[in-house]
């Protein structure tokens, strides 16, 4: 099978996973709209947001430190080995974040302590091995199980009065259907414990990866909560819709990252793999971005019966256009992490950081919501220069 036909393959079978996996919380979205105030989603979103940051903390460096040894992870020893490392590092995480929580509980709000759950859901998900372990139909069935108990559940039972259970229901039934897989899969779940020196020298080998990783998460998930502290709750809940229609193209690329990472273990031409992969990437691009355009027309008379008062079309119409840096620099994104340039992919991630955070304070004050779209924009196209650079 020619290199396009198998990584199409791979991106088609991710792809329907995403796209099952991003569903479900946009119908989750307009399920809360129709039933409390866009500032309670805002203030949902937020502290979900948190938690998934420190979700990604307790994650250490999984799954990139895995990438170099993805042809190895077929194993079951290797596997194993791997999983007992990362759910060490994830209760050593949980406690940690549990304690802190707790004696913070009198002064944080009530739609905190419950979002903890968020955070406990993750505690024992396989997920981030199952892609690298081509695992992508027992993925569609976690992700989609997973979401559609959360979905069920907040249908029947959130309300104006009790909408500060959404997270933990989220996070419930993250944890209940990842026992389900583990159970399927065989995987223990009373880990052997590491000698506490073994277990430090780990985090030693790993900390590049572990900064770069939880960098890029930060990355990810920090608009809403900064967005939230600084503009207000009502601001948050607008942007988190955006925010959701940039999580699609960022899983897009997820997915072509990993679809196209295979092949560059079956040749040391890296370079001249990536660079079909460019060509081809700018195709997928104006596809995309046009597809999305067409869409945002189409659905423009809905999207202002469900954002009253609010240029909805117009912010996710400006924001489309982050669709073009995100995809372009996921090839060069691919090279980096083979040639293993951890410390220029690290400095790349903090600068992206900083110029989020300050820019989406400028701007935001000046500009609003439309402030703070251009700040995206701006520390994506800075993202896609750096890498195209290093590359």
């Amino acid at each position: 099978m020619s290199m396009l036909k198998k990584v199409g393959w791979r991106f088609v079978t991710l792809s329907l996973v995403q796209l099952l996996n991003l569903s479900f919380p946009i119908v989750l979205y307009f399920l809360l709209l129709q039933r409390i105030e866009i500032s309670k989603i805002g203030e949902i979103m937020s502290w979900q947001m948190v938690f998934a940051i420190l979700a990604s903390l307790s994650n250490y460096s999984f799954p990139i430190r895995l990438i170099p040894y993805v042809e190895k992870l077929h194993k079951k020893y290797v596997v194993e080995a791997y999983w007992n490392k990362l759910v060490q590092v994830r209760f050593v995480f949980f406690i940690c974040i549990g304690m802190l929580t707790l004696l913070l509980a009198f002064v944080l709000p009530k739609i905190a302590l419950f979002s903890f759950m968020v955070l406990v859901g993750k505690l024992i998900s396989p997920s981030l091995f199952l892609p690298l372990l081509s695992k992508n139909k027992l993925l569609l069935f976690n992700n989609f199980l997973s979401r559609l108990i959360a979905v069920v559940v907040v249908f029947f039972m959130i309300s104006t009065s009790n909408y500060f259970w959404t997270n933990f229901i989220i996070g419930t039934s993250e944890l209940v259907v990842s026992i389900l897989v583990l159970r399927y899969l065989g995987w223990d779940l009373n880990f052997k414990l590491s000698k506490f020196s073994l277990l430090i020298k780990f985090f030693k080998q790993d900390v590049n990866l572990f900064l770069i990783q939880f960098t890029n998460a930060v990355i990810v998930m920090i608009t809403i909560p900064l967005t939230h502290l600084f503009f207000g709750a009502h601001i948050a809940g607008v942007i988190s819709i955006i925010d959701k229609m940039i999580m699609v193209i960022r899983n897009a690329t997820g997915n072509l990252f990993f679809s196209v990472l295979p092949e560059t273990f079956e040749t040391k031409q890296i370079r001249s793999v990536i660079g079909v992969t460019v060509s081809k990437f700018k195709i997928l691009t104006i596809i995309i971005f046009a597809s999305t355009i067409v869409c945002l027309f189409l659905f423009r008379e809905l999207l202002s019966e469900k954002f009253i008062n609010q240029n909805i079309s117009y912010y996710l119409a400006l924001a489309s256009f982050s669709i073009i840096p995100i995809i372009m620099s996921t090839p060069y994104q691919i090279m980096s992490f083979r040639l293993k340039k951890y410390a220029s992919i690290f400095s790349i991630s903090k600068t992206q950081l900083v110029v989020l955070v300050v820019s989406l304070l400028c701007f935001g004050s000046f500009l609003d919501v439309y402030g703070i779209i251009l700040s995206i924009l701006l520390h994506e196209s800075i993202c896609f220069y750096l890498y195209r650079k290093m590359g």
